[in-house]
């Protein structure tokens, strides 16, 4: 019993130290002219991962502190990746480029406010689409993924870009959710 209350313990310090060396890594400028965020932030927690593992051989290599086997750094390692990247994509990818985010926030900084729909719709036009560029980095980031491409007078999908589609339509088709947005009017 003690050994797996050692193990957990062990576990959650090193989740605690690799998220917090991850999320301290976005304090840096490294990888900073990467303007994809998502990209940036994996790029960011594979070094961290990587500072982590040598953190981890040293402290095996040390033995006087704890007695560690490379199962447990391997744990650790694999609960760090895997829960900082599940936190990734699920929230801050999100804050990123949530429209839900944006008018909330709106709202919280003007509380006492009432809005009507035409109030939203006119903040997030001025603001997020106009002020904030919001399509243009959108544009600069599916160039980036290589989706579409920048051609003579405009933009043009790439067959990266239908396969992409395709796929999410695959995915909206197995889970079934709202896809207006994959099949829209033409």
């Amino acid at each position: 019993m003690i050994n797996i209350i050692k193990l957990l313990l062990l576990n959650i310090s090193i989740f605690i130290f690799g998220t917090l060396l991850y999320a301290g890594l976005f304090r840096t400028s490294i990888f900073e002219d990467l303007h994809v965020y998502f990209y940036r932030a994996v790029i960011l927690l594979c070094i961290a991962v990587v500072i982590l593992t040598i953190f981890l051989v040293l402290l095996k290599q040390c033995q006087k502190f704890i007695k560690i086997e490379w199962k447990d750094i391997i744990i650790c390692l694999t609960i760090t990746f895997c829960l900082n990247f599940s936190f990734l994509s699920l929230i801050t990818v999100a804050l990123d480029r949530s429209i839900s985010v944006f008018i909330l926030s709106e709202m919280t900084n003007h509380n006492t406010e009432v809005y009507t729909k035409n109030d939203i719709e006119k903040v997030f036009l001025d603001v997020y689409m106009d002020k904030y560029n919001a399509m243009d980095r959108r544009f600069e980031e599916q160039i980036i993924s290589g989706n579409i491409e920048r051609i003579e007078n405009g933009y043009r999908i790439t067959e990266k870009g239908c396969n992409l589609i395709e796929i999410f339509r695959g995915i909206a088709w197995l889970f079934p959710i709202d896809n207006r947005f994959l099949y829209p009017p033409k």
